[in-house]
């Protein structure tokens, strides 16, 4: 299951064609396929958030959500990013919030290089551990919180 919600996740985005009478079709398989990303990324979210060694934990898997468009809501609250990859490089973040708030980023490499985030909220709140690899790069003009460590320069 977790490979193939994945490989769904990375199929090219639609946008929504709007609610032109004409695009009325078009327009319910829009609905239709933004459910069906919803809920795959409400589930990874979920196994991300479970104990490691548990049933059904995917911590400690490599994710990886290159490329993909993340239109809406992504819940990665208290999600543990410990001892795997997550590649989030080029994924675009729209129209939605974002959270990572309390999240676990350490003993392994979490990317948002060339990532794109417009249109929502962004929360970093409480997480710990090391900043993921461009994200404030990544995250521009775009309103996000994230744990004040992560802003520290060294000299």
């Amino acid at each position: 299951m977790y490979r193939c919600s994945v490989c769904y996740l990375q199929l090219p985005f639609t946008p929504d064609p709007g609610d032109d009478p004409a695009q009325k079709e078009e327009h319910h398989r829009y609905l239709a396929f933004r459910k069906v990303r919803h809920t795959i990324l409400r589930l990874i979210g979920h196994h991300y958030r479970r104990p490691k060694g548990t049933h059904r934990s995917w911590q400690g898997c490599d994710l990886d959500l290159t490329g993909v468009t993340i239109h809406g809501e992504m819940d990665f609250e208290n999600a543990s990013f410990s001892g795997s990859r997550g590649s989030f490089r080029d994924a675009t973040f729209s129209g939605g919030k974002v959270w990572f708030g309390g999240a676990t980023f350490s003993g392994g490499e979490v990317l948002f290089d060339d990532a794109t985030f417009s249109g929502g909220e962004v929360s970093f709140a409480d997480a710990t551990g090391s900043v993921p690899a461009g994200l404030l790069t990544a995250v521009g003009a775009a309103p996000i919180t994230v744990p004040q460590a992560w802003l520290r320069v060294d000299p």
